[in-house]
């Protein structure tokens, strides 16, 4: 996800706000829903099959009521194993009076309700005041327009059956099976074969032009029929990115990948194989390629290999911040890759001075709080010296190995460290994970620096307080003859000094030359 411009298991709120409801473990959704011009009420039928791994009454699902603004769904019939059954809604949750008999599982809920979605589903114009209907779902707003169990822990296969005036097209997740048109009425059947969280379970409905690439995975362009020849363009650039990706972190899992122009909130939405980018990012001269990239990624990192715990959010958007900034070294070169770490690392040192939170948070009041530079840039930096700690084919072949054990899954940041230490176990790991993962700081070294002739002192000081980072701190010293020599200082107090004598007479020196480490340097 491109940001614009929990009783939780990262801290204590509401179970219905930010928490995931273990009492269920839902199988499967199978959602009808339906759409009209004439207002912006939806009209579901909605079935979930799903097992109760806790076995208690009342059975609660997430469903945002009715509000005062007579926004939010109501239930009007509810069915469970075939069988009218007692329900209330209260407090954003469906509470099912049922206690099943038997341990024969899944059990099937069949539940009617109608309104309009306070969130979720946007419903509204496009820039060319056109209607559209866009889902919208992260963090947990799902809960805003169908009945689910909204937290990225409980994946479940989905399929979506859409009605919606024959002028428009309709994408969704996972393949469409068939579409049949009757009295101006256009019913679209997509089915995913993929367990899915539900912050990436989506529909989009709007008046849009479509075309195909040539590509041994389906990928499409869905773009306003204004934007045609602009979003052909830009979306050309997606077949060889989604390549870039599968070559390096194995099978796409999921049916199709479309890429589709919308009018949501967020810049880019990594919804399983349909992201929805922003209207505004379609400009037809491919400038989109990073943004591209990044909801490419999430593919794998986020969607497949999803967060256990909200405060893991790194594990998205950190990877999804670094991959895309290794898909420019991969093929803008190595200055644009530094160029992309230095603005990365002037961002976290700007945030870190306004907000002084680890990057894995269990402090956030609102989950849209945690898009922020923490879990982008930073989550990303630290991946960056991962893979300098490393060298490249280690860290990829570490990347690897923990995708392969949580794709399909989700993992804890706990559950990435320990993948780490399995794939690399001769190097001492807990120090850098801690104070890079749960320290909120980042290390400000003040530098002084005197040289005369061939010989020069470097004093390094911390002055961010707390406990002394223990960090590799590179110079290179370039002599008058034109040789250079790379020093390696290895700093873990809060005073360091460096002496040392040339053969020839100092010309400069350069401090981290090749980018490798996260820090501030001050004047003192």
């Amino acid at each position: 996800m491109i940001k614009m411009s929990f009783l939780s298991l990262c801290g204590f709120f509401p179970l219905m706000l930010f928490g995931q409801i273990n009492q269920i473990d839902v199988q499967k959704y199978s959602i009808d829903i339906g759409v009209s011009d004439l207002n912006d009420i939806i009209y579901v039928a909605e079935k979930i099959d799903f097992n109760l791994p806790q076995v208690s009454a009342p059975i609660v699902f997430n469903l945002e009521q009715k509000n005062q603004n007579g926004k939010g769904m109501e239930v009007t019939q509810l069915l469970v194993e075939g069988k009218s059954c007692s329900f209330k809604q209260q407090n954003d949750s469906l509470y099912i009076y049922y206690t099943p008999k038997t341990n024969k599982f899944p059990i099937t809920v069949e539940i009617q309700y109608q309104g309009i979605p306070s969130s979720g589903l946007i419903i509204g114009k496009n820039k060319y005041g056109n209607r559209v209907f866009f889902g919208d779902n992260w963090p947990n707003r799902a809960q805003r327009w169908i009945v689910c169990n909204d937290h990225p822990t409980d994946k479940a296969l989905v399929d979506f059956t859409v009605h919606a005036p024959s002028k428009y097209q309709v994408i969704a997740n996972g393949k469409e099976i068939k579409a049949m048109e009757e009295n101006g009425i256009k019913t679209h059947y997509y089915s995913s074969k993929v367990p899915l969280p539900s912050k990436v379970m989506v529909i989009g409905i709007a008046e849009m032009e479509i075309k195909n690439y040539p590509s041994e995975i389906p990928v499409s362009a869905w773009v306003y029929p204004k934007n045609k020849e602009d979003g052909f363009t830009d979306f050309s650039l997606a077949p060889d990115i989604l390549l870039f990706y599968q070559n390096l972190f194995g099978a796409y899992e999921y049916e199709q990948m479309a890429n589709v122009q919308s009018t949501t909130e967020f810049g880019g939405m990594e919804n399983a194989g349909c992201i929805f980018y922003n209207e505004t990012s379609i400009t037809g001269t491919k400038s989109c390629e990073n943004l591209i990239a990044h909801e490419m990624v999430h593919q794998w990192f986020g969607n497949s290999a999803s967060e256990k715990n909200w405060c893991d959010l790194w594990l998205s958007e950190g990877f999804a911040t670094y991959f895309t900034n290794y898909y420019i070294f991969k093929t803008k070169g190595e200055i644009s890759f530094i160029s992309a770490l230095e603005k990365d690392r002037k961002a976290i040192i700007r945030f870190n001075k306004i907000y002084t939170h680890p990057v894995v948070d269990t402090s956030y009041a609102s989950l849209m709080d945690l898009l922020n530079t923490n879990s982008y840039q930073r989550g990303g930096w630290i991946l960056h010296m991962l893979s300098k700690k490393l060298g490249e084919e280690a860290f990829l072949k570490s990347i690897r190995a923990y995708y392969i054990k949580y794709r399909l899954s989700n993992a804890s940041t706990q559950d990435f460290i320990a993948v780490i230490q399995a794939e690399n176990p001769n190097i001492e790991w807990n120090t850098f994970f801690k104070q890079w993962l749960y320290n909120p700081k980042v290390p400000v070294l003040a530098i002084q620096e005197n040289k005369n002739k061939n010989t020069v002192q470097i004093k390094v000081s911390q002055e961010q307080g707390g406990v002394p980072f223990e960090i590799t701190l590179s110079i290179l010293v370039r002599l008058e003859d034109g040789s250079e020599k790379l020093e390696r200082l290895q700093i873990n107090s809060r005073a360091f000094k460096f002496d040392k004598s040339y053969d020839q007479k100092i010309k400069d020196i350069l401090y981290d030359p090749n980018t490798e480490l996260l820090f501030e340097a001050v004047n003192r």
